[in-house]
């Protein structure tokens, strides 16, 4: 399994989020998750690990603000349309 930890993205597997991607944002036991637009960062979602794909992938300027403490919901839009294009290519 890939090192899950804040900044990790993952899939939703399971619920009516199927297939979304998210951006782990805190990691307590159940984790909690965010895609920037429609979970932001004030209302993250709560999702149990077997519901989630973990995805290794990892963005550098995310990890940077995340470091900072300056993790914004523009940055994790951004990290998750990036990681959306990686794949097309």
């Amino acid at each position: 399994m890939a090192d899950v930890r804040k900044g990790s993205f993952c899939k939703s597997i399971a619920g009516h989020d199927k297939d979304c991607c998210y951006i782990i944002v805190e990691n307590n036991g159940m984790f909690k998750v965010c895609d920037g637009k429609y979970r932001k960062l004030t209302n993250p979602k709560v999702k149990n690990i077997k519901h989630l794909e973990i995805i290794e992938y990892r963005d550098e300027e995310l990890d940077r603000a995340i470091e900072q403490n300056k993790l914004r919901d523009e940055n994790i839009k951004y990290s998750i349309k990036k990681y959306l294009a990686h794949l097309k290519n």
